[in-house]
């Protein structure tokens, strides 16, 4: 471990050498925007003069988040929320404050976060996607009308949101729980699959296209008890079968 925290701290230098002359905005941004996240984050820490700019605290947070590194990010973000309250990052940091405690699967406290917004009168710009995550996260409650509630406010406030597809996706979904127990490229290994499960299972194929790709998923039932889904889940375990729960 400790050979691997200095070859990092090596690589980081070389990165800030390598691009000396730029800003540290300039090297964080286009890493950044490129999908380089773990260069990202060496460009932003090597520019230790420009550590108290709100935006390469940005972009560094949002690259800790890409990295699944919830807790640095939620640091940057809070050192936003905490010290630079007149800037232009400030909401932003607020809704991905909210989004690092989505994606690590705290849903309390995510919930409480987005709502909060909400009662504070954020910005427009960020209204549908914290309308976007209550719905995700009322639907991984169990809560369908909620989720319904919330799908129908993007739908009609904000028809022309990226959020809006999303929300459709939901719609489309459906209201229920379900577990998906194989995807296939190949419907014949999907069918054999779906064959299998019959015997003891409420199984069925989902046909889905992504772009120019086709896959054949293999699932389990439409239930409403997030209890019920989760004893169906332990027995297709039990039984030697992968599986996940959707939504």
């Amino acid at each position: 471990m400790p050979g691997k925290v200095f070859l990092s701290m090596v690589m980081c230098v070389m990165v800030y050498s390598s691009c000396y002359g730029e800003s540290a905005l300039d090297r964080v941004s286009s890493s950044y925007l490129f999908g380089d996240y773990s260069n990202a984050v060496c460009e932003g820490l090597a520019a230790a003069e420009d550590e108290n700019n709100p935006e390469v605290l940005y972009r560094l947070g949002l690259s800790y988040l890409k990295l699944g590194n919830y807790a640095k990010a939620r640091n940057n973000f809070r050192t936003i929320i905490k010290k630079f309250r007149e800037s232009q990052f400030y909401q932003p940091a607020l809704v991905k404050l909210a989004d690092a405690y989505f994606f690590e699967k705290d849903l309390q406290k995510a919930k409480s976060l987005y709502q909060e917004l909400l009662s504070k009168d954020i910005a427009s710009t960020f209204q549908p996607l914290i309308y976007l995550r209550l719905g995700q996260i009322a639907g991984k409650e169990g809560q369908w009308n909620e989720e319904k509630k919330y799908v129908e406010i993007i739908q009609k406030e904000y028809p022309q949101s990226i959020e809006n597809t999303y929300a459709q996706i939901l719609e489309k979904r459906g209201y229920f729980f379900t577990i998906q127990v194989g995807a296939f490229s190949q419907r014949k290994n999907a069918l054999n699959l779906l064959n299998e499960l019959k015997a003891k299972y409420p199984a069925y194929l989902v046909r889905e296209n992504f772009d120019d790709i086709i896959l054949y998923k293999v699932r389990i039932g439409k239930f409403k008890e997030k209890g019920y889904v989760e004893k169906i889940k332990r027995s297709l375990i039990k039984d030697g079968y992968a599986s996940r729960i959707y939504p």
